[in-house]
């Protein structure tokens, strides 16, 4: 044991080449693992803040309107008022729903929504004269593309409360500009 010891024999050139090979492959797999576990972290971060958003605007829609007996919709193919009030009643504190450079403006209080680009939005008669609103959240981002819809009955409107409505089939789109409710 002692000879090996005191053995004047050093590392060769080989063994040192091997060694620093085998080393800069475990350098490089940590490296890669650790890089694709943030790239991995911050695309479900950004995923989360998009859902987060895009619940939010469902719960603003879904608790708001459902029941909402006054409704105007404003979007880049007109704009639909539909209203069951009585003659008698004014429409007064309107609450609305405005989307303006990735926040939204509800009842004045601003709500940033990062990476929402647009809010589809479609009115339709349903077979009982009853009307459906349906939404579309869509979301456009450099890491992934997301979309949500949901479909709401308007409980308290029908097509017959739209203004200008004709008989026949009631269906109106298009993009979400702002959106007044009582």
């Amino acid at each position: 044991m002692e000879k090996y010891l005191k053995s004047n024999k050093g590392v060769t050139l080989l063994e040192l080449l091997l060694v620093m090979t085998i080393m800069g492959a475990l350098v490089m797999l940590s490296y890669t693992l650790y890089f694709s576990g943030v790239k991995s972290f911050n695309f479900g971060s950004n995923h989360v803040k998009i859902e987060q958003n895009v619940r939010l605007l469902d719960n603003i829609f879904r608790d708001n309107i459902r029941n909402t007996t006054y409704l105007v919709v404003e979007s880049n193919n007109g704009v639909v008022v539909i209203d069951s009030l009585d003659e008698e009643e004014e429409v007064t504190q309107l609450q609305h729903v405005i989307l303006d450079d990735n926040k939204i403006i509800h009842n004045d209080r601003e709500i940033p929504v990062d990476k929402i680009t647009d809010i589809r939005i479609q009115i339709e008669e349903t077979t009982t004269n009853n009307l459906m609103l349906q939404f579309e959240v869509i979301s456009n981002s450099t890491d992934s593309d997301y979309s949500f819809d949901r479909s709401i009955l308007l409980n308290n409107l029908t097509v017959n409360d739209i203004e200008d409505y004709e008989n026949g089939i009631f269906n109106f789109e298009g993009d979400l500009k702002e959106l007044y409710y009582k």
